[in-house]
């Protein structure tokens, strides 16, 4: 589901030079951005993003993540982020998009996943999770929010699970401990992930931030909008997270 930052741009160009992501910036933006945010959204605002049911023989993730699982389930621009993840490490962001983009065209999804950024960047950079640092190692967060809203029958989902499985993996895998990963699911065994614990996870993942920190959000569950009060999105509608609790 696609989710915003505040003055992120939701559009990108190509071309042989790797043009900037800056279409739509203004002095407030500018301004308003104290870090560097790339986000990665599954699909167009007026889309919405695919859940797939055999995302194990769809995509290349490693099966340990669906094993004994009736529904080996998963988000389709999750499943291709980390596919692609495990063969490029450390791609460039034009190349990453492009592929998963492709990926998913190439499987008869319609959704179009799309590229934000809190700065004006290159889209020729190196898209790294982490910048570890001589004196601190890997430094930084992870809040990993899965979704499937068990028990409710008409919004029901069989992949957000096993997508922040997939994510939690990854991560650990290129040296993120696991007491810096904090994870938010619906299923009996972790915090629910309900309108309040989602802030105190927002809360937790900035909380101390020194320069030079990652600070990680994977998020898997169903997207909506509510109106733009703030004038800021040209269809007059802000996109939203769906919590667990939600009404």
């Amino acid at each position: 589901m696609s989710m915003k930052c505040f003055g992120c741009c939701s559009l990108y160009k190509r071309s042989a030079s790797h043009e900037s992501l800056s279409s739509g910036w203004t002095a407030e933006s500018r301004a308003q951005a104290m870090g560097m945010i790339i986000q990665v959204s599954g699909c167009r605002d007026e889309q919405t993003s695919s859940d797939v049911l055999y995302a194990n023989t769809m995509f290349d993730i490693d099966p340990d993540v669906y094993s004994g699982k009736s529904k080996p389930a998963g988000g389709a621009c999750t499943s291709a982020v980390f596919s692609y993840l495990k063969w490029h490490p450390e791609p460039q962001l034009i190349d990453c998009l492009d592929s998963i983009r492709e990926s998913l065209a190439g499987k008869g999804f319609t959704q179009v996943p799309q590229l934000s950024c809190s700065k004006e960047i290159n889209l020729g950079t190196t898209m790294k999770l982490f910048q570890p640092t001589l004196s601190r190692g890997v430094c930084g967060r992870a809040l990993l929010i899965g979704i499937n809203y068990v028990g409710m029958d008409s919004a029901e989902l069989w992949g957000c699970h096993n997508d922040v499985q997939v994510a939690e993996q990854y991560l650990e895998a290129h040296g993120m401990p696991s007491s810096s990963i904090w994870v938010l699911m619906d299923d009996g065994k972790h915090t629910d992930p309900t309108y309040r614990s989602i802030l105190r996870g927002f809360a937790w993942l900035t909380a101390d931030a020194k320069s030079g920190d990652t600070l990680f959000l994977h998020y898997s569950g169903h997207g909506s909008q509510s109106i733009d009060h703030s004038s800021s999105e040209k269809d007059g509608k802000d996109e939203t997270l769906v919590p667990f609790d939600y009404q």
